[in-house]
């Protein structure tokens, strides 16, 4: 009886392991980089160290800018299947990790085996004519800037600053109110990017910029990505990025994916700052 029971506990096992590598590869597929990290580690783990569950892993996280964990898994790439063929991409990749980590010279070693494996690869060919290029471009004398956040950024990704007179135009997912966990962008499980703009006052006798009154631009914002703003010189027109999206439709090409658009919003009315 023992051993029946032993059987199908193994299969059971057996079977959980395999919805779980089946569930990873279809979040990646979906490009839900947050999940499939999460379940990709869970299988090798449980011991499938495989070239695809170990690279997968590793893109995971890169895609998702976590350049100390995709540089440790695209390690182990290379550590557990030194002696198989590893995808050009996964060289190019590994040295773009040790490079955002600040391993320069690592970083260019493995950018140049792709020399070393007689592929004609101009990122390499480029590096091979300067490889001195850390002297030839960086200041002979080292320059300090002091860099410091302000009041307005949050623990979500706020970035693509735009300055227009006393204006702040920038790009966001901090949500705004509860999460809705139906709307969260898989690829990063955070809020959709939306366009936001600040006021800013320049306080000349403390030398201090102060920040307030955030908030979206409503009138360009859709329930997908928005993000890059900018405004013409003249202030009458902003351009900016968006999903592919017309207000009703998502679309999408022959693989579903969805491509960014430029977009042009003009202003109504230059008494006040809606588009």
């Amino acid at each position: 009886m023992n051993k029946y029971i032993t059987i199908v506990f193994l299969l059971l096992v057996s079977m959980s392991y395999a919805q779980k590598k089946y569930a990873a590869d279809k979040y990646f597929e979906k490009l839900a980089y947050v999940k499939s990290a999460k379940l990709y580690e869970e299988v090798y783990n449980k011991g499938n160290i495989s070239a695809l569950v170990i690279s997968r892993l590793a893109d995971s996280y890169y895609y998702n800018m976590d350049t100390e964990k995709s540089e440790y898994w695209y390690s182990k790439l290379f550590e557990e299947h030194k002696d198989k063929e590893i995808s050009l991409e996964h060289y190019f990749r590994y040295s773009q990790s040790l490079r955002s980590n600040g391993k320069y010279k690592e970083s260019d070693r493995w950018l140049l085996k792709l020399n070393e494996l007689k592929v004609k690869d101009c990122r390499a060919e480029s590096l091979s004519g300067n490889q001195d290029y850390l002297v030839k471009y960086s200041p002979s004398q080292a320059k300090y800037i002091n860099i410091k956040s302000i009041d307005i950024n949050t623990k979500y990704s706020d970035y693509g600053a735009f300055i227009m007179n006393d204006e702040i135009i920038f790009s966001s997912t901090r949500p705004k109110g509860d999460i809705n966990k139906n709307t969260l962008y898989k690829w990063n499980k955070q809020p959709f990017l939306n366009v936001y703009k600040t006021s800013l006052n320049r306080n000349e006798e403390s030398t201090k910029t102060e920040y307030f009154d955030t908030e979206k631009v409503e009138s360009i914002n859709t329930i997908y990505h928005e993000a890059s703003a900018i405004v013409s010189k003249d202030g009458k027109y902003m351009y900016f990025t968006r999903d592919n999206y017309d207000g009703k439709k998502l679309k999408s090409d022959k693989k579903r994916v969805s491509h960014l658009k430029l977009y042009r919003a003009e202003k109504l009315n230059r008494a006040n700052s809606h588009y």
